[in-house]
């Protein structure tokens, strides 16, 4: 049954075991009635296979609900081996210093990327509020305004434009058949297609052609569920930069997780009691997903088993590998805080026997299991008698124990059972991914802390490549940043603006020495070579990740108010808000210094000259605040 189901990623039901022919002969007959399987599907990819069977003493046979349910159960197990893995591959290469670097930062990226996408999926309620979000969510991801997302018509038997963003929204057709263009070439085919141009595309639809922008390429994926393909996502970017393969495979799994999102919404649920069961799943892997509070996911967590099972109390203890000792974690229902002081060690007590002997252990009558209780004064004193406890086991180690208490007999069944199994299995994942995501944070912060050291190490080389301007970085840095604030620019965005200003003149590191260094005029010539550092400073820095969005000031600072800038020519807000603040600054700084060319001028004459180009090489604005910060410095030197 495994292998079959491997093979064809879908599921499986046997509703006479005995005589199935594919049966494997070490399973005797008489023993199984009826059998269930899943594939645990990610990314595409069979993880492995969930299997549930029925013994000849309980014969029922299976049903279309239960395949939807245990698909879900799958779903969610399929997610927890694949972030295990994940994870794995991350605290690997945490090991390994230089990749380390790159390697951890993308795939959180990419975690978070697919977690925002997934969570505003899940709280989007139809398909209509469903499809925009899924759309700028995923351009926002990729740093692009252009894409569209196809879904297909069945009475129709056309894909008609859903939702689009950008050119997209331009072209006239909203719908195509199933074979026409790259949409309907990647519908039919059910694989990725990359597209460096679309208007070069032997694939696209010459009908179109003259309404797609030149210099325009991107990626077409299909959106799938379990069974079938029901559209297709374009994502599209401007050249010189393209999308490749990593991209192309971040949206096929962002494609998986929308159409399983879709078919959902578009899924009537079978019974009451699977909707609570299936919602409380759901918002418990959101607080997973979401919330990095492990007291608060557990709390959460608490709520939901107390309500779904139908319980008076539950208590979770959380395993220290360190110490061996299994502390209280979080609870709910006990009429006193006595548990919130239980420690107990492995196979002390039930809940220590549960750990250790990584089984669930069930007791009908606590009274009759006065010498198995620790402490006792905790049980009896809240009158419990019905008792579950089930180790929390994630990788093969021990997270914790979930406690379950009832006042009164408890006589659950096997969906109760397997309920709870899973709602352990989700508790384990919560503490699991709370403490890999506090080391990544850590992590993360000393590699901020290594790159903010580097910068300013690239910013005191360049001083010193440049001696005549010596000190320039750091006081035009420390101005900039006071005038920003008064911009009411945010902390966030004053982080950006300091690492800008620390790279504003990178570029020159390609500038040649005899340019950069010469005592009189420039030629035009060498202007023109001049003149290009700030696009050198792009092409260096883009590259990285983190620091793209510092690169305004490097990228920009040389732009005008009136549009004659370079390398741009951009005009008025076009040019980013940093960039305006840091260009009146590196100017005043600079009429301030000796120059190789010129001596350093009066601070009344560099006044007047800032004055004199607002409007035109500054923004009015900015040199308004500026002069009023000039204003109060001079005061307070004054006192």
């Amino acid at each position: 049954m495994a292998g079959i189901i491997w093979q064809s990623g879908q599921p499986l039901v046997v509703n006479d075991y005995d005589n199935w022919p594919d049966r494997v002969g070490d399973y005797s007959r008489g023993v199984l009635s009826s059998i269930i399987g899943v594939p645990l599907l990610s990314r595409g990819q069979v993880l492995g296979v969930l299997g549930v069977g029925r013994e000849h003493a309980a014969p029922r046979a299976f049903e279309q609900a239960d395949i939807e349910v245990l698909t879900q159960f799958g779903r969610l197990a399929a997610i927890a081996i694949e972030n295990a893995r994940l994870f794995s591959t991350a605290q690997q290469e945490l090991a390994e210093r230089k990749r380390a670097e790159q390697e951890i930062e993308h795939r959180l990226a990419e975690l978070e990327a697919i977690n925002r996408i997934s969570t505003a999926l899940r709280g989007a309620q139809t398909l209509d509020e469903m499809l925009p979000c899924l759309l700028d969510e995923t351009l926002n991801m990729l740093g692009t305004d252009a894409g569209v997302i196809w879904l297909y018509d069945l009475p129709g038997n056309k894909i008609i434009r859903s939702a689009a963003r950008g050119w997209f929204t331009q072209l006239k057709d909203v719908k195509i058949t199933t074979r026409e263009g790259i949409a309907g070439h990647v519908f039919q085919t059910g694989n990725a297609h990359i597209s460096p141009e679309f208007v070069k595309d032997a694939l696209t639809r010459k009908v179109v052609l003259p309404q797609i922008p030149a210099g325009w390429g991107g990626i077409c994926v299909p959106i799938h569920t379990e069974q079938e393909t029901i559209g297709v996502l374009f994502v599209s970017v401007q050249l010189p930069r393209q999308l490749g393969q990593e991209e192309a495979n971040l949206l096929t799994t962002i494609s998986e997780i929308a159409g399983n999102a879709f078919r959902r919404a578009g899924l009537h649920e079978q019974t009451e009691q699977q909707v609570r069961r299936l919602g409380a799943l759901r918002s418990i892997d959101m607080a997973i997903s979401s919330v990095f509070d492990l007291r608060l996911t557990l709390n959460i967590l608490l709520d939901h088993i107390v309500t779904q099972l139908k319980v008076d109390a539950a208590n979770i203890l959380l395993y220290s590998p360190h110490t061996q000792i299994l502390e209280h974690g979080a609870g709910r229902g006990f009429w006193s805080t006595t548990q919130t002081h239980l420690r107990l060690r492995l196979g002390e007590s039930l809940a220590g026997r549960a750990a250790l002997e990584r089984r669930m252990v069930s007791v009908a009558d606590l009274r009759t299991q006065q010498e198995n209780i620790s402490k006792p004064e905790v049980v009896f004193g809240e009158n419990f008698i019905s008792y579950f406890a089930m180790p929390l086991i994630t990788r093969g180690e021990i997270k914790g124990v979930l406690e379950i208490f009832h006042r009164a007999p408890l006589d659950p069944n096997e969906e109760w059972l397997s309920f709870l199994e899973t709602l352990a299995g989700q508790a384990a994942i919560a503490i699991e991914d709370t403490r890999l995501f506090e080391d990544l944070q850590r992590s993360n912060m000393e590699l901020e802390l290594a790159y903010d050291a580097t910068i300013e190490g690239w910013s005191k080389v360049l001083d010193l490549r440049d001696a005549d301007a010596e000190g320039h970085t750091r006081r035009v840095a420390e101005l900039t940043i006071q005038v920003a604030q008064r911009m009411d620019m945010s902390e966030t965005e004053l982080v950006h603006v300091r690492r800008g200003t620390l790279l504003h003149d990178i570029g020159k590191m390609g500038v040649p020495d005899s340019i950069l260094s010469k005592p009189g005029p420039l030629s035009d010539e060498e202007w023109v070579i001049m003149r290009k550092h700030p696009q050198f400073a792009y092409d260096m820095l883009y590259s990285i990740s983190y620091l793209r969005q510092a690169l305004d000031i490097p990228y920009c600072h040389h732009e005008r108010w009136d549009g004659t800038g370079y390398p741009r020519g951009l005009k008025g807000e076009q040019i980013p808000l940093a960039a305006r603040v840091f260009a009146v600054v590196d100017v005043w700084d600079a009429l301030n210094s000796d120059r190789p060319y010129r001596k350093a001028w009066t601070s009344k004459k560099a006044l007047e000259y800032i004055r004199s180009e607002s409007g035109k090489h500054f923004d009015p604005q900015v040199v308004r605040v500026f002069l009023e910060f000039l204003d109060d410095y001079f005061a307070k030197e004054k006192n």
